[in-house]
């Protein structure tokens, strides 16, 4: 053959060749994932189940007498408590990630995380609402940095046909603390001590953090170029190639100005972020306030506690399953629109049935606001980095979106005073006309085939 290939009865056999070297890296790529999966997943998990444990535990405390014991029964204390978590986390959310891409992810998570765990440590030696306020505060500043570091270090381990399904592993935990942290306060709430309940729940959860962020320091991979992950060279190209096929590469200590300049001024991430806003309303609605809307369809303290298991339990199951779909699909605007469109179904439930008159119906309304919202949070993340392109970009792009979540969660926490329970009108109309606004926002560019 004049392109030097051999044909042996009809087998082109320099095609032959190629298909088998295709078929041995596919083997040593199916090889990579699992074992990063093995590694990297359950370190990236264990940290947002800690991190959900500490900034949600609040809704829990409150039950157990935190407000009357610190806040002398003054509910807007309580409120502002509850608020002043984002003030943290959206004051330093971007210029703390940004500086943290100049450090290798390891030490600067470990860092996040060893201050997010004292913070929320010493919450349980609060005597006044500014001990609280305080402990609250650096909790949101802490963890401000690790979050879109997180989301950010998916992206430099998994292709965008596997990190939505991931990220939904790891934002699963949110779901899976809120089953958690009623069970631990279920069964602090049974245990006699000396000491209010509500200050052991806060040493049993921001303890194992501390403990935690030394296991990162020493065991979490950094980047593909630099960790210790791979078992020979090979194995390390085919993992830096993964890594480049969504975004170019910079280093783990590049900041590039003009890259972080273009994410702060496209639209379309301006767009995502709007679209975020929209279930970060929500979110912070339900980790809030989820054990009192709870207690509002005539439950006990303690009931309410375990009863906020179900919802999240839910939510979890559903957020695996569509974003899995996603990444198989490749597509994320009609997984959001979707579910987009369940949460407002439950919102709209629990605001046209109040609990005290249908609470059977305001609880099914609660399951379909959980599992409608929980999905989009990897979704709508997925969504922009998968289109940002270079690392600092990305990143930006990460910050500008947790941000503009987080100024809604803000207005979400303070929407929901005991004094409008238990039907909460107000609360949950701000919720559900966000939750419109955004799907309006997502349906734009899903409908546009220009976009």
């Amino acid at each position: 053959m004049d392109d030097g290939r051999v044909e042996l009865e009809g087998i082109d056999v320099g095609e032959t060749n190629e298909l088998a070297i295709e078929q041995y890296r596919a083997e040593i790529e199916r090889k990579l994932v699992r074992r990063q999966d093995m590694v990297i997943m359950p370190q990236m998990v264990t940290l947002y189940l800690l991190a959900y444990l500490d900034r949600s535990n609040l809704g829990n405390a409150k039950l157990q007498g935190l407000v009357e014991d610190v806040l002398n029964g003054n509910d807007d204390d309580y409120g502002w408590a509850a608020s002043i978590f984002y003030f943290g986390y959206v004051m330093f959310a971007i210029p703390f990630t940004l500086y943290g891409k100049r450090f290798h992810p390891s030490r600067f998570m470990f860092v996040c995380v060893l201050g997010w765990g004292v913070s929320a440590s010493a919450a349980a030696g609060a005597f006044n609402f500014a001990g609280l306020a305080s402990s609250r505060f650096c909790i949101g500043l802490f963890e401000a940095g690790f979050a879109p570091s997180a989301v950010f270090y998916f992206t430099l381990w998994y292709t965008r046909s596997e990190v939505a399904f991931r990220t939904s592993i790891f934002v699963g935990m949110a779901a899976l603390s809120g089953a958690f942290g009623g069970l631990i306060a279920y069964g602090i709430s049974l245990i006699k001590t000396h000491f209010a309940r509500w200050r052991v729940l806060f040493l049993v959860e921001g303890l194992p953090t501390i403990i935690f962020a030394f296991v990162i320091l020493f065991f979490l991979p950094d980047r593909p170029e630099t960790a210790n992950l791979f078992r020979n060279e090979e194995e390390r190209a085919v993992s830096i190639e993964r890594m480049n096929r969504g975004q170019a590469s910079e280093g783990h200590n590049v900041l590039v100005k003009r890259h972080i300049v273009s994410g702060f001024t496209d639209w379309k991430v301006h767009a995502c972020a709007l679209v975020k806003m929209g279930h970060d309303a929500g979110l912070a609605t339900i980790s809030i306030f989820l054990p009192n809307i709870l207690k509002s369809l005539g439950y006990t303290n303690t009931q309410a506690q375990y009863m906020t298991i179900g919802p999240y339990l839910v939510a979890w199951v559903v957020m695996l399953g569509v974003c899995f779909i996603s990444d198989k699909r490749r597509t994320r605007g009609p997984f959001l629109i979707g579910a987009t469109m369940v949460s407002i179904i439950g919102t709209a439930l629990i605001v046209s049935f109040p609990a005290e008159e249908n609470p059977q119906i305001a609880l099914v309304g609660v399951f379909f606001m959980v599992a409608g919202i929980f999905p989009c949070i990897p979704l709508g993340i997925q969504w922009v980095t998968d289109n940002a392109g270079a690392e600092s970009k990305k990143i930006t792009a990460i910050c500008i979106l947790v941000v503009a979540g987080h100024c809604w969660s803000i207005l979400a926490s303070k929407s929901f005073p005991d004094r409008e329970g238990p039907d909460y009108v107000r609360g949950y109309s701000i919720v559900l006309a966000v939750l419109v606004l955004k799907l309006y926002y997502v349906y734009r560019p899903v409908r546009s085939p220009s976009n």
